[in-house]
Parts: C-alpha cells; structure tokens; sequence
C-alpha cells in the first residue's frame, strides 16, 4: 500500500467517506497526503469544488 493509499484509509476511517479526489487533480501525492493530513488534524472534511453549470471543464 502506498503513502498516499494509506493516507486515503485514514481519510475514510475518520470522515466515514472518501476524500474528494476530483478536488486535486492538479496537486501531487505529497500535497495530497498533506491536504488529507490537515483534514483529519483540524477534524473538517475536504470540500470538493463547486462545479458551475454552464462552463466546460
């Protein structure tokens, strides 16, 4: 299991759902892992962004 993985699990054992992942499509594992970190210390999920209707992504 890699870093990131694990770091995915804990993400879920402490908010009972996944991590956004949509949220980080241009950040790295590292930044990833530190993001899930501060989730977990702070005790507030990630937020995954606010898609707007009328623009393509």
């Amino acid at each position: 299991m890699t870093k990131l993985e694990k770091a995915l699990q804990s993400y879920m054992n402490a908010f009972d759902k996944s991590y956004p992942l949509v949220a980080s499509m241009e950040m790295s594992d590292d930044e990833i892992i530190d993001d899930i970190e501060q989730c977990i210390q702070s005790g507030t999920p990630a937020e995954p962004p606010t898609l707007e209707d009328d623009i393509d992504y």
